[in-house]
């Protein structure tokens, strides 16, 4: 592997540990790690800051996953692409500014699956949408789209559909308090 590969994982990290939510959340004099559920993401800035202010995160966060994969994507073989937006995504959920303590690692997943393939990204986001207007929860919502990835991968780019599934299982981890929370409410 060269060097410049190198240099765009490394950027990609970075890239991904830039914290829209607690830079948000400073702006409106929070400190959003303390606020609602603690995370940095979008769900928890919306509830704790708005609507304004969760969707300048969520671009944000689209961003840092989007950037790095659209601009090194030229340079580099499918499985260094994949790579470097796994590590933009684990730049998210694991920022080293942050004593590696992120957000789940959504809107970054699924701003680098934009850059790698557009129509995958828009029908994913299609699905979140869908599952808010049924869900009203983001959790649930979140985890379809992600779910969603590996087996739309399978019939658009098979190259990389087990990179999916692992995005999937990754966020789906970060989301494992949230399914313990949806697995008692719904045993009430």
């Amino acid at each position: 592997m060269t060097e410049r590969f190198w240099l765009f994982c490394i950027l990609s990290y970075l890239s991904g540990t830039i914290a829209f939510g607690k830079i948000i959340g400073k702006l409106h004099g929070v400190d959003i790690q303390k606020k609602g559920s603690g995370n940095i993401g979008f769900a928890n800035v919306r509830r704790t800051l708005g609507w304004s202010a969760g969707v300048i995160v969520l671009a944000g966060d689209m961003l840092k996953g989007f950037v790095p994969v659209f601009a090194f994507k030229k340079y580099l073989t499918d499985p260094q692409i994949m790579i470097v937006a796994l590590l933009a995504i684990l730049g998210h959920i694991f920022p080293l500014w942050l004593r590696f303590k992120g957000g789940k690692g959504v809107a970054t997943g699924l701003g680098a699956t934009l850059a790698i393939n557009l129509w995958i990204g828009l029908v994913s986001i299609s699905i979140y949408l869908m599952g808010v207007a049924i869900f009203r929860k983001s959790a649930p919502s979140s985890l379809a789209a992600i779910w969603s990835l590996p087996l739309l991968s399978l019939v658009f780019l098979r190259d990389f559909s087990w990179f999916f599934a692992l995005v999937a299982l990754i966020i789906t981890w970060t989301h494992r308090d949230n399914i313990s929370q949806l697995l008692n409410e719904a045993r009430l």
